[in-house]
C-alpha cells in the first residue's frame, strides 16, 4: 500500500462530517488526523475514541474551556480553523463547514497547497472569486462535494468548457407540505436528504439551490443566466449539462450523500459503497420548472449572482441570520425569504457596491449584514408581538 493520506475533517461533527467519517472507516488509504467542532463535544468525543486523531479544534471558546484533552493536541479558537492546517501535517482537507467561517480555512489549505474536497457552499458563494483565483495561482483543486456539483464535475470529464451550452440542477422542490408554519421537525422528517437542519430550511426555502446556482457559476465558469434549476421530485438525476450539440449528459443514483462524498475522497477511482443500487424497473422522472412565486429566495440568488460584488456574501450572511431565528422558533418559514429580500434591497439602495471587493471588504460586509439582519428582525417579528 502507498503512503497513507493525512486528511483533517473540518466541521466532523455536523452531518456531512458524521457522513464522511462513516466512509472514511473503510478507505485505509486514508488517517484522520485532525477533527474540529464548534461545540458539539459529547460528539467529538465520541470522534476521538474511534478515529485516534493527532489533533482537535473546537472554534467556541466556552465549549473548549469544558474539553477534557487527552493524547491529542487540542486548539480552541475559531481561528485554529485555519492555522491548525498551517502547523500540522495534513495532505488533504475536507470542508464541511457551515456558513462563511469556512472562507479563511479553504484559503489556508489553499495557501498551504493541500487537497481539498468542498463542502462548504457559503464561502464559495461569498468569496468565489477570491478562492478560485487563489486555487489557480497555486495549482490547487477543488472537488465538490454537493451531490449536484459533484454530478456536474463527473458529466465534464473529458469535456471542454467551451462546448457546454448549459448547466442543469436538478431540486426535489422546497417545501411542500400544508401546514402554514411548519416547524424544523416537520421539514427533517419530509426532506428527501439526511441533511443537517441548517440546509434543510434552505431547502425548503430553495435558497439552498439558489446558492448551489452561485457555486456552480464559481466552480465552472458559467454565468448565471447558463444555470438553470429545474424541479425533479424524485431526487434520482442529480444534476445535467447540455453541450452546443444539443447532446445532455446526466448522472443518475440512489438519494445517498455518501456517494459524492466517496467519488471526491476516492478520486479519480471509483469505489462502491454499500446500499441500494438505483433500479431502472418502473423509474419514472418527472421535471417542470420551479414556482418563482413561492420560492423566490431563487430569484434572490440569481440576482446577487448578476450583480456581483458583495452581493452573494448579503445573500448568504442575511439568510444565515434569518434561518438561525426561524431555527429558535422565533420566526416563521415564511418570514425568512421577506427578510433577505428587505436586506439585499437595503444594501443596493444604500451602497455602491465594489466590483471585486478584497477579503477585508467581504468580511466587513458580512459583518455588518449579520447585525442589520439581527436589528431588522428583532424590530418587525419580535419587539411587535410583545
Amino acid at each position: 500500500m502507498s503512503q497513507r493520506k493525512n486528511i483533517l475533517i473540518l466541521g466532523s461533527t455536523g452531518n456531512l462530517g458524521r457522513q464522511s467519517l462513516d466512509i472514511l472507516k473503510s478507505l485505509p488509504e486514508y488517517r484522520v488526523v485532525g477533527l474540529t467542532t464548534n461545540d458539539n463535544v459529547f460528539e467529538l468525543q465520541k470522534q476521538i475514541k474511534i478515529f485516534k486523531p493527532d489533533f482537535v479544534v473546537i472554534a467556541d471558546q466556552e465549549a473548549g474551556s469544558r474539553f477534557k484533552a487527552g493524547e491529542h493536541r487540542v486548539y480552541i479558537g475559531e481561528e485554529w480553523l485555519s492555522k491548525a492546517i498551517e502547523r500540522e501535517k495534513i495532505d488533504c482537507v475536507f470542508n464541511a463547514l457551515s456558513g462563511v467561517v469556512g472562507i479563511e480555512s479553504t484559503l489556508a489549505a489553499i495557501r498551504a497547497r493541500k487537497q481539498i474536497l468542498m463542502a462548504n457552499k457559503e464561502s464559495l458563494v461569498a468569496a468565489g472569486e477570491i478562492i478560485m483565483k487563489e486555487a489557480k495561482r497555486c495549482g490547487v483543486e477543488i472537488l465538490p462535494v454537493d451531490s449536484e456539483h459533484s454530478a456536474i464535475f463527473q458529466c465534464l470529464i473529458g469535456e471542454e468548457i467551451e462546448e457546454v451550452d448549459e448547466i442543469i440542477l436538478t431540486c426535489s422542490g422546497g417545501y411542500r407540505g400544508g401546514e402554514k408554519n411548519p416547524q424544523i421537525d416537520s421539514l427533517l422528517k419530509k426532506s428527501k436528504w439526511k441533511m443537517g437542519r441548517k440546509i434543510t430550511v434552505d431547502s425548503a426555502t430553495l435558497m439552498n439551490k439558489g446558492l448551489e446556482v452561485i457555486e456552480a457559476q464559481v466552480l465552472f465558469g458559467l454565468l448565471a443566466k447558463k444555470i438553470e434549476v429545474v424541479i425533479h421530485p424524485e431526487a434520482i438525476v442529480h444534476s445535467m449539462v447540455r453541450f452546443k450539440d444539443g447532446s445532455i449528459k446526466a448522472q443518475l443514483g440512489p438519494t445517498d450523500m455518501r456517494l459524492p462524498i466517496l467519488y471526491a475522497l476516492a478520486y479519480p477511482e471509483r469505489k462502491g459503497v454499500p446500499g441500494k443500487e438505483l433500479s431502472f424497473n418502473n423509474l419514472i422522472l418527472n421535471f417542470k420548472k420551479p414556482n418563482i412565486k413561492k420560492f423566490p429566495c431563487l430569484i434572490f440568488a440569481y440576482q446577487a449572482a448578476k450583480i456581483g460584488g458583495t452581493m452573494p456574501a448579503v445573500l448568504v450572511a442575511a439568510d444565515e441570520i434569518a434561518v438561525e431565528y426561524y431555527l429558535k422558533n422565533k420566526i416563521r418559514l415564511q418570514d425568512v425569504p421577506k427578510i433577505i429580500k428587505k436586506i439585499m434591497d437595503g444594501h443596493r439602495n444604500k451602497h455602491r457596491d465594489i466590483k471585486h471587493p478584497s477579503l477585508d471588504e467581504i468580511f466587513m460586509v458580512i459583518k455588518e449584514i449579520k447585525k442589520k439582519t439581527k436589528e431588522w428582525i428583532e424590530q418587525k417579528y419580535i419587539r411587535n408581538r410583545i
